[in-house]
């Protein structure tokens, strides 16, 4: 049976403007706003960039209304933007946003630090003679990524 914390009921909806529209049609790239609903109400939004030569979609900002934590919303915003990066031909999902407080949520969702990012902290630790435990490192990497 579910937790029943984790159930969004609500609507995510988005849009991209026009100007995103004509900068893929010219660069290949573009950003757009996802957003959360429930009983008429925003209770969370989503910001993703996706890059077409880079096949990524990535996660710039993700904001629950307070409240809404633990509520399913940042989960049913994720789901969204890797749909919108699968249909957009991207192979991964990314975010920058790795604040120790949000990296439990981006490990339940799949997400794991960047492996070249960990093996260079990795190797840059121990030339430094400093010990460190393998969580650690990984809190210390700036990008986590998924594959889609």
């Amino acid at each position: 049976m579910a937790d029943a914390r984790r159930q969004f009921n609500g609507t995510i909806g988005g849009s991209i403007s026009r100007t995103a529209q004509q900068k893929r049609a010219r660069s290949g790239s573009f950003s757009a706003e996802l957003f959360a609903t429930q009983d008429g109400q925003q209770v969370g939004k989503m910001k993703i960039e996706h890059s077409e030569s880079r096949r990524t979609t990535t996660i710039t900002d993700l904001e629950n209304q307070r409240g809404a934590t633990f509520r399913g919303v940042g989960t049913a915003l994720f789901r969204r933007a890797e749909h919108v990066g699968r249909v957009l031909g991207a192979t991964q999902l990314e975010t920058t946003l790795t604040a120790q407080e949000a990296q439990g949520f981006y490990r339940h969702m799949g997400m794991a630090p960047d492996p070249t990012m960990l093996a260079t902290m990795r190797s840059a630790v121990q030339e430094s003679g400093q010990q460190r435990t393998e969580a650690q490192l990984e809190a210390m990497v700036p990008v986590w990524r998924k594959q889609l």
